[in-house]
């Protein structure tokens, strides 16, 4: 049976489990073996299933991902839309845009699925090779040749292979090319995080509960603390404080980070599902070149603590060209 599974917000849960259940079974759904499962039948005889497939999550803050996640999901950023001077007309062209969406996804769906017979395995194998002449790895081709060969059957009447030359035609390539170039290199980035700097992403992707409702992630919080020019004080920082952080310097887009060593509940929340929790964050963020330990104590939610200092490089909200500066006072 083949079924399509579609995931609408699908956020980075608290206390892991959530969508990280469904990240992993999607990681065992792509490989060669597919996820097994075995079940014994009403005669005790041995059944064993394979579950084959791919899905799609929509979210606004992914969840949590292994290294090796980064290269069997595609992650595609959606654009604003335009703002409108006139609110009517944006919603009426909104509401037009959904009926043509529902009108014309039958119909992708359909094209897809009569060409995919004759066209998928040529255009698949071309586009394979495409992203791995680009310095993609093999997976990298696998994973990314099987969206831009979806893509060439969406849009494309002529199939990708000429039958008189037998070659893929250029300009079709070139289209490619530039749609998947930074689709390679985020991988590539991916790939060359280090133990300090996935962690740095899962604190960063941290929910905060706001006191009147709504809620925001720690990365926007640290980029507004950042946007100030002045030092924030304990009192700014009290939202991010409940995770033991704290944001200090002077400057716009200068700040640094102060992680406090000891573990506590909210931190525990923003690493769940990691080795990291329970205190194993600091020696991952030890691994980060220029990270230091603060000399001294820092006033963190309420307590005096000690920790280590993060270089203000690795903050959202950054200046390049800033100068990290030195560590400021002590408290």
């Amino acid at each position: 049976m083949a079924v399509v599974r579609i995931f609408d917000e699908a956020e980075k849960s608290e206390n892991g489990g959530g969508v990280e259940d469904v990240i992993a079974m999607f990681r065992l759904m792509s490989g060669a073996e597919g996820a097994q499962m075995e079940k014994g039948t009403s005669d005790h005889a041995g059944i064993r299933f394979g579950l084959y497939g791919a899905g799609l999550l929509g979210s606004i803050i992914p969840g949590g991902m292994a290294p090796q996640d980064r290269s069997r999901f595609v992650m595609l950023t959606l654009g604003d839309r335009p703002a409108s001077a006139n609110p009517t007309d944006a919603a009426m062209y909104l509401e037009e845009l959904e009926q043509e969406a529902k009108a014309a996804g039958p119909a992708v769906w359909r094209r897809m699925l009569r060409l995919a017979p004759k066209r998928w395995d040529s255009a698949f194998r071309a586009y394979n090779a495409l992203v791995q002449s680009m310095g993609g790895r093999s997976r990298d081709g696998d994973t990314l040749g099987t969206m831009l060969a979806g893509w060439d059957l969406m849009l494309f009447d002529d199939p990708l292979v000429d039958a008189e030359t037998g070659k893929a035609r250029p300009e079709r390539l070139d289209r490619a090319s530039a749609l998947v170039r930074p689709l390679i290199q985020e991988t590539q980035e991916a790939d060359e995080l280090g133990e300090g700097e996935r962690l740095l992403n899962a604190i960063f992707g941290g929910i905060i509960h706001k006191e009147h409702g709504g809620t925001r992630t720690v990365a926007e919080e640290i980029m507004l603390l950042n946007s100030a020019n002045h030092d924030p004080g304990s009192n700014d920082s009290i939202m991010i404080g409940r995770f033991g952080l704290r944001v200090f310097g002077e400057g716009v887009g200068k700040k640094k980070l102060f992680v406090a060593n000891a573990e506590n509940p909210a931190l525990n929340k923003a690493l769940g599902g990691t080795r990291w929790r329970g205190g194993g964050h600091k020696a991952a963020l030890q691994t980060i070149p220029d990270v230091q330990p603060y000399r001294g104590t820092m006033r963190v939610a309420g307590r005096t603590q000690r920790g280590l200092v993060v270089p203000a490089r690795f903050l959202p909200g950054y200046e390049s060209g800033a100068s990290d500066g030195g560590q400021g006072a002590e408290e």
